[in-house]
């Protein structure tokens, strides 16, 4: 299994959210459902000179109403922000930092606001 699919099962196991229903790997917002979440990776990911990965991943939630896209996206960030270790769904991952806080970045085309949050999962 791919590590985006690690972190949308993390997500999965320790919120209300469900994979393929209210959140997805990959992809973009269009035609994504309003009170969803995107996990997907991005450039910036290395193999540091210790021989560990660093995984740049985002995370996106979108929904019609601002402050439930921002209440969205700070309850999936907290469960990864500055954390050390994590249970078997996410083996090798050691820890994960922040690449950037959650923040609103733009309206998609069914009108969601969309909030981002970029984190960068150390991994063994």
């Amino acid at each position: 299994m791919s590590l985006v699919q690690d972190i949308a099962d993390y997500i999965a196991a320790n919120s209300s959210l469900v994979v393929d229903t209210d959140l997805f790997v990959g992809g973009e917002t269009v035609d994504t459902p309003s009170g969803s979440v995107i996990v997907r990776e991005f450039a910036g990911s290395t193999k540091n000179e210790s021989g560990l990965e660093e995984r740049a991943i985002q995370i996106l939630a979108l929904d019609l109403g601002y402050i439930n896209a921002e209440t969205i996206i700070n309850t999936v960030y907290a469960l990864f922000a500055n954390k050390p270790g994590f249970a078997s769904t996410l083996t090798g991952i050691f820890f994960v930092s922040v690449v950037s806080m959650p923040g609103f970045i733009d309206r998609d085309q069914s009108g969601n606001y969309v909030f981002s949050t970029s984190l960068l999962f150390k991994k063994s």
